[in-house]
């Protein structure tokens, strides 16, 4: 008599449907199966902020980005090595660390070069709010006093950084006003006198108006010593700061 032999277990488990299994997790085999591996989204987040700060070769907004990038760069690739395998993306994280400290370390480097060589040979820098804007000024009988710091600038040649007053004519000028910022214009107010300084192209030298643009200008400073008594100044734009320009062009640097 033949006698029956007990049925595999390993074929039971793998028939009952309600033998509690793993579920199955995609990998590369012989078969041609395919092993995913999810990417944090913080992976391409900081890879694409640390392209940006690529940007800080040009202006300080991209070096903050980049700046932002490091630490963002560091966690995306702390979050892919502890998953121990479950998230990918490690190269891309380390290249994202590497192109947020190259876009700092640049970005710092270029910003220095191009401020330590935006003044003209002879010209000295001066600051518009404080060497300017925030020197007092007393009224007098017979127009102003002006302070003992801007008496030392009177015929130095300046560097300087302000913002144009807008106008109707955006080229070829030989004349316009140079502002401390752009908060008064831009509302319809009008500049202090203390925030405006008047710019005169020298010779053949004309300047295009740049909208809401940092300028530089350099030339020779001086005080309109007629202020107020020329009638130029009925629209409330007469300047008593001026500038005679031997230099004009979009500032390099936003400091």
């Amino acid at each position: 008599m033949s006698t029956l032999s007990p049925p595999d277990s390993s074929a039971d488990s793998a028939s009952d449907p309600t033998t509690p299994s793993e579920p199955a997790q995609p990998s590369l085999s012989a078969e041609g199966g395919f092993d995913y591996h999810p990417m944090p989204v913080l992976v391409p987040l900081a890879f694409v902020t640390a392209l940006l700060g690529l940007t800080g070769l040009f202006g300080v907004v991209g070096i903050l980005l980049a700046i932002v990038a490091v630490p963002l760069s560091l966690l995306a690739w702390w979050k892919v090595r502890q998953s121990d395998g479950f998230y990918s993306g490690g190269v891309l994280s380390k290249a994202s660390v590497g192109l947020a400290l190259f876009g700092v370390v640049a970005g710092i480097a270029a910003q220095r070069h191009a401020y330590q060589n935006e003044v003209p040979e002879g010209a000295e820098r001066i600051s518009f709010n404080y060497d300017v804007s925030k020197q007092p000024l007393t009224e007098t009988f017979n127009g102003y006093d002006v302070s003992e710091g801007i008496e030392q600038l009177e015929g130095q040649t300046v560097f300087v950084k302000g913002y144009m007053y807008p106008q109707q004519v955006t080229e070829g000028l030989p004349a316009f006003l140079l502002l401390k910022d752009t908060g008064e214009c831009c509302f319809g107010g009008k500049p202090a006198i203390t925030d405006m300084i008047g710019v005169k192209m020298e010779g053949d030298l004309r300047a295009d108006h740049y909208e809401q643009t940092l300028v530089s200008v350099a030339g020779t400073f001086r005080v309109n010593r007629n202020y107020g008594r020329t009638g130029g100044g009925a629209d409330g734009l007469e300047p008593l700061y001026q500038i005679e320009a031997t230099h004009f062009e979009p500032a390099r640097t936003r400091f």
